[in-house]
Parts: structure tokens; sequence; C-alpha cells
């Protein structure tokens, strides 16, 4: 997964945030992976649902999101920085648990919850575009370890 390109999306989203003539830059998106075939037979056989040819993705929007709900400026008890999602390839890659979610509001698509214990644990949301064979960040967030 390229590391840059998150890099990118998300400095597009907090220029976003601090500059009100930079919301034109909303509504992009980045591909980032084709969905490992580790991962999709994991979700394949867990919850039946075939990610095989899908690709992962990630948007201005759902970076603002995260930022807003889940960042430093935000009433978080654990925000969340921009050198966090840099962390996202080991989290969805090499996650300690995949989660069957629910429904998301947005599109009432299935979603998927990947969890990973790194220091704190990471919660990383995405949901199952079917139409357009994308998986796409819908939120992403912290807490505290329970273990520490």
């Amino acid at each position: 997964m390229n590391l840059d390109k998150i890099n990118k999306i998300v400095q597009r989203a907090i220029r976003a945030l601090n500059d009100p003539t930079a919301k034109a830059t909303k509504q992009q998106f980045e591909d980032l992976e084709i969905i490992p075939v580790k991962i999709v037979n994991k979700i394949k056989s867990e919850f039946g649902i075939d990610l095989s040819g899908y690709v992962r993705v990630i948007g201005i929007d759902e970076v603002i999101h995260a930022l807003k709900q889940h960042g430093i400026d935000s009433k978080d008890r654990y925000p969340i920085d921009n050198s966090d999602f840099l962390l996202i390839p080991f989290i969805v890659n090499e996650p300690d648990k995949i989660k069957k979610g629910g429904l998301s509001r947005r599109n009432n698509s299935q979603t998927l919850i990947y969890e990973k214990n790194i220091g704190d644990k990471y919660y990383y949301v995405e949901e199952i575009r079917k139409g357009r064979k994308k998986v796409a960040l819908l939120t992403f967030y912290k807490r505290k370890n329970p273990l520490k």
C-alpha cells in the first residue's frame, strides 16, 4: 500500500479543514490497493463476503470526518493524529481481528471493522461498495489498549 497516497489525501483533508476555499477538493479519493488475497480469503471464510478484485480507497470526506470526530481538536479521549493514518496498511493487512459491522448510514452498505493493537487499539471501519467493487474508509479511531 502506498503511504505517499495516504499522506497526500490526509494533507488535502487538513487543508480543506483549515481553509474554507479548499473545500472544492472534497469528494476526492485515492485508490490504495487491491485487497490482498490473504484478507479476501479471511473475510470470505468468516463472513461469506467475497472481496476478490475489490480496491481499497480512502476519501477526503472520510478523513475529514475522522479528524473532526476523533482527531486532536475533537473531544475524543484518545485522539488520532496525522501520523496514525500511516498505520492504516498495517491495521488492514495484519489485523488482530476483523468484525462484520452493521450497515452504513450513507449507502446502506455492509461494513467491516479492522482492529489492531499497536500500543493503543486502532479501529478502521470501511464500507463495501459492491457496484464499484471498492471498500472505502468510513471512519478511523483509537482507544486505550485494555491490556496496558
